[in-house]
């Protein structure tokens, strides 16, 4: 697909990606006795217990829900691509930004299975515009209004029940400034500015619809203003009836944490619990556990 933009400058250009109606794979899928079998399944809620995003308060508070008790819950996930040598000089040249879907109807084990989470869109990392998104929020509208037809007679609506991916990737998703290091209010989840950000430091005014929408007419009404409480421009996405960014970008447990904190802290914790007076096991158990465990085979190969 080719998508027009108009520059900073005032030029004009042209962006190319491919985008994978959801629509479309939607109808696909429910063609599938086993995607219909797994659609079926009851959920098992355990009262007091946080086991799946359906059980937290932005789930349960979402109108949607309660309208379409037996609606199509669409779990969108973004990420960059590096398909070339990581150590070569072509590094981050050829990056592809993109975006991928699941069902959150299905169990956790079903839906995180790679055959069962689908191509939404592709485009070059250097070459990204907001515009990206706009055949997708297109279809997610649809969606939410009219809905597809997934069983013969059957229509059903459906609707975005949230976006994950690296901070980068959500915060240039939903309008947030991208500049983590420098900017004065860099937080998706709270107001914290900067100056207040030490070691000890008190809770903040969390980001809701109200204080977001209201920073974003700021900007409407200031073309001179880059940013206003860490947002650079109203997200599309906050055109859906029942979706808003401030409640839909939840924290992403591959990178913040696998990739993050715990490759440096976890180690500074099995440290400490050996070298303790009363050590709690030893290096040699840990490294038998890693030697005998039964990785898969794509783990075992990294």
């Amino acid at each position: 697909m080719k998508l027009h933009f108009k520059n900073p400058d005032g030029t004009e250009s042209s962006q190319f990606f491919y985008y994978v109606p959801i629509l479309g794979t939607l109808e696909k899928m429910f063609q599938d006795p086993i995607v219909r079998e797994e659609f079926a399944n009851p959920r098992v809620r355990k009262p007091g217990i946080l086991q799946d995003f359906y059980d937290g308060s932005v789930y349960q508070e979402n109108e949607f829900f309660h309208q379409n008790v037996e609606g199509l819950e669409i779990i969108l996930f973004e990420d960059a691509l590096e398909i070339t040598n990581l150590a070569s000089s072509a590094k981050g040249k050829h990056e592809i930004q993109t975006v991928y879907m699941s069902l959150g109807n299905a169990s956790p084990g079903w839906r995180s299975n790679s055959s069962n989470i689908q191509l939404v869109a592709l485009c070059k990392d250097k070459e990204y515009e907001p515009s990206f998104y706009r055949p997708l929020l297109t279809d997610l509208k649809i969606l939410e209004t009219e809905g597809i037809e997934i069983f013969p007679g059957k229509v059903m609506k459906g609707f975005l029940a949230f976006k994950s991916g690296d901070n980068l990737g959500s915060h240039r998703f939903s309008g947030f400034v991208e500049n983590f290091s420098r900017s004065e209010c860099f937080c998706r989840y709270c107001l914290l500015a900067r100056k207040d950000f030490v070691p000890e430091f008190p809770w903040f005014p969390r980001r809701t619809e109200v204080n977001y929408n209201e920073a974003a007419g700021v900007l409407k009404s200031n073309e001179n203003l880059e940013s206003c409480q860490g947002i650079e421009f109203d997200s599309e996405f906050n055109e859906l009836k029942f979706y808003h960014v401030t409640r839909g970008l939840p924290p992403c447990l591959g990178h913040d944490m696998f990739e993050g904190w715990a490759a440096y802290d976890l180690y500074l914790y099995l440290k400490a619990l050996i070298n303790r007076a009363n050590p709690w096991f030893t290096f040699d158990y840990i490294n038998t556990k890693i030697d005998t465990f039964k990785y898969s085979v794509e783990d075992g190969q990294t």
